[in-house]
């Protein structure tokens, strides 16, 4: 499990490049890409394509060059293998027929956004590329951090005010390129336009996390929710004002209004 670099083609370490070097061949996402990176360090490596699409056709060949013997660099075409992509199953398949997995570490997108972030950096919660949000996460008190698509970030950051409310945010563009751009604020400063994005590249979203001291828990809300509609309220009507004397985002009450 070889990483590679998320931008800048130095940001790769000499293990890496001497294992690539080393293996008998390299599973490459795309070898178009990753072919610019064996052409910069002079890396003679045959490559095997292996992604989302031919996975399960590629696992057998995979297995039975393993059983070989053969070594094998596993890389994605930025990063590191086995996040948000098909390495994840690969390494199951290599687990569980009792083959050695080496993780050869190197740059992470999730991490370098991160810790560059200026939020909390003693835990965190990865969402990966996220297109529903499951009510836990309203109480999630790390920061959360997502992946998104350029012609998507616009219409996500939304998503996120209106789910979890306006909380900080840190949306990180190009890391490690030539245009690497960190922008820092409020949820609503994006979605109303005080804060504007330049749409092309790569992002990493990090949101802060629920400040757990100013959370209600779950049972409080079912509880004030249960007694404005037995006290005859309209579960539309009990939100609203469960809403208002909480001060708790209609999304995570009107969840648990369906268990009211």
């Amino acid at each position: 499990m070889v990483a590679t670099p998320i931008g800048n083609l130095q940001d790769i370490s000499f293990r890496a490049v001497q294992t690539l070097k080393d293996a008998d061949f390299i599973l490459a996402e795309d070898t178009r890409v990753t072919g610019k990176l064996l052409a910069a360090y002079e890396i003679a490596t045959k490559m095997k394509r292996y992604h989302k699409f031919n996975m399960k056709r590629q696992s057998d060949d995979v297995l039975s060059l393993l059983d070989s013997g053969a070594h094998l660099a596993l890389v994605s075409d930025a990063g590191t293998p086995g996040v948000s992509d098909p390495g994840e199953e690969l390494v199951k398949l290599a687990v569980q027929n009792g083959h050695k997995v080496e993780p050869i570490p190197g740059a992470c997108a999730l991490i370098a956004a991160l810790v560059a972030s200026g939020l909390s950096t003693k835990g965190f919660y990865f969402a990966g590329f996220c297109t529903k949000f499951e009510k836990e996460l309203l109480t999630v008190s790390v920061p959360l951090i997502f992946y998104e698509a350029p012609h998507r970030i616009e219409k996500f950051l939304q998503k996120l005010l209106d789910f979890f409310g306006d909380r900080k945010v840190v949306v990180a563009r190009e890391i490690t390129k030539l245009h690497e751009t960190f922008y820092r604020g409020m949820l609503s400063e994006f979605t109303q336009g005080a804060q504007t994005l330049t749409i092309k590249g790569e992002f990493v979203v990090v949101l802060d996390g629920c400040p757990l001291e100013k959370s209600t828990s779950d049972e409080e809300i079912l509880q004030k929710l249960r007694e404005k509609i037995s006290a005859g309220l309209s579960k539309k009507e009990a939100v609203k004002q469960v809403c208002a004397e909480l001060s708790e985002k209609k999304n995570r009450v009107y969840l648990l209004s369906l268990q009211a």
